[in-house]
């Protein structure tokens, strides 16, 4: 499957969840957590604290992915990749359970990325699992790579649970594309669901 594929996926479902955003104006964060350049100065929030913001084009070069995956151990898919270089953003929550995937923001962005990493144990990495993003409030969603070394493969995804220790994988897809064709279709339903609420 080549990266433009890959790609065209994981752009479509990305696209249509922030096209939803900027519809409902959802798009609100901390003001003070929020980087400038990603401040949507074109609403303005009722509250002082709070600041409405916009996914930006992702900055991620080849070398901070490199050294993320130095970081890692272990090397990441090209479907993963291809999310990271797409856009930035404070938060992409997607599907019920809830995956929020790790915020990505274009300051320090790899040191970011290694904060939300190791918020999770280390034993997590020595078992080959690779946590890309929070699983509702309970768990950790994370590549599990138990020792592959093929530079393209793609791997099964998984998620733990933290009342367990993080100790018993739960599969959720085959790898990342079929995580984003399942993601695909509860989003359709959730923007369904949601325009029926705001219309009634």
């Amino acid at each position: 499957m080549s990266r433009q594929h890959l790609f065209g996926i994981i752009k479509q479902v990305v696209d249509k969840y922030f096209d939803f955003m900027e519809e409902i104006r959802g798009n609100q964060y901390i003001a003070e957590e929020v980087p400038d350049a990603m401040t949507d100065h074109r609403h303005l929030p009722d509250d002082e604290e709070i600041t409405y913001w916009k996914p930006l084009p992702s900055t991620v070069t080849d070398t901070q992915l490199y050294l993320l995956e130095e970081f890692l151990g272990s090397q990441l898919p090209p479907s993963y990749k291809a999310f990271l270089q797409y856009l930035h953003f404070i938060e992409l929550p997607l599907g019920l359970p809830r995956i929020s995937f790790f915020k990505s923001i274009p300051d320090d962005w790899l040191d970011s990325m290694k904060e939300w990493i190791i918020g999770y144990p280390a034993e997590l990495m020595d078992h080959g699992y690779l946590p890309i993003a929070d699983y509702s409030d309970y768990g950790v969603v994370c590549f599990d790579s138990h020792g592959t070394t093929q530079p393209d493969v793609d791997y099964p995804l998984v998620w733990l649970d933290h009342e367990d220790n993080y100790t018993k994988p739960r599969p959720l897809a085959a790898n990342f594309v079929e995580l984003f064709e399942k993601l695909d279709v509860q989003l359709d339903k959730w923007i369904i669901r949601k325009r029926a609420e705001r219309d009634n």
